[in-house]
């Protein structure tokens, strides 16, 4: 404080900063094509910012064009002066008819702009759960024969393996099974 006139000049830091932005958690199912991974911003909201989110290198045990397509350019997530709405990393699943483990993409955030930074999760592992675990029977050759059983028959569909597989006719085992493939089993009819 001045002696003479009694005033002083206080300086007020701006504490007002454009944000961190970050990932929520990820997870995809076959069979729901677009998947949304939400992205915050978080411990500010001053200007506008945007950030880039992309697949990583290396993206996970997924297969790009086989499993999932991402866009190409990367999208861009955008924020006017004083949002803090989430916005989404959206990417499609593609559901291929296959029993497989449950796969991951990992996403990455990328490219910020407008003095925003990235948050402590600016990469995202997203699981995608397969739907192609139960058994599906497109076919039976042949479809009739005799009450007395022991007719040789082909099943053929999708799903019929790894693991144990049984086939019941009126609730009797078929006999002589044999898989021949995930799309093929042959078995012996009961009685």
């Amino acid at each position: 404080i001045s002696p003479t006139n009694g005033q002083a000049t206080v300086t007020i830091r701006d504490n007002d900063v454009p944000g961190s932005l970050s990932f929520d958690w990820g997870y995809a199912q076959e069979g729901r094509n677009t998947t949304r991974v939400a992205v915050y911003r978080r411990d500010g909201a001053v200007g506008a910012v945007t950030v880039q989110c992309r697949v990583a290198t290396p993206g996970g045990t997924a297969t790009p064009g086989s499993d999932y397509t991402f866009p190409d350019p990367p999208p861009t997530l955008s924020w006017a002066d004083g949002d803090v709405s989430e916005k989404y990393c959206e990417f499609t699943v593609i559901d291929d008819d296959e029993r497989e483990p449950n796969e991951t993409v990992i996403l990455e955030l990328f490219n910020p702009t407008g003095g925003a930074v990235l948050g402590t999760r600016s990469t995202v592992t997203v699981t995608i759960e397969d739907n192609d675990h139960l058994p599906v029977v497109t076919s039976v050759t042949p479809n009739a024969g005799p009450i007395t059983g022991g007719t040789p028959i082909t099943i053929r569909g999708r799903n019929f393996g790894p693991g144990t597989v049984r086939v019941t006719l009126l609730g009797e085992e078929c006999t002589n099974l044999v898989r021949v493939n995930d799309g093929e089993l042959t078995c012996t009819t009961p009685a």
